[in-house]
């Protein structure tokens, strides 16, 4: 028997996980990279299309006056 078993943490599975769910629905995935957190931070339409919209890389970037989306 474990001391204080009762005050460790309860694991929920990640199929139960509401942000899992979220991320299932987005990516298809049931799961965020940081790769992909990173990517929504820095342009979030860069993000749609290469993480919702499963784009290759070299399609997902689109030039802008700002540049923000640029590889």
């Amino acid at each position: 028997m474990i001391a204080n078993a009762h005050q460790l943490p309860v694991i929920t599975p990640a199929s139960t996980n509401p942000a899992n769910e979220i991320a299932k629905k987005l990516t298809g995935r049931d799961y965020v990279s940081w790769s992909a957190i990173s990517t929504f931070q820095t342009c979030p339409l860069k993000y749609k299309f290469r993480y919702v919209d499963g784009l290759p890389e070299e399609s997902a970037s689109i030039p802008t006056s700002s540049g923000c989306c640029s590889s």
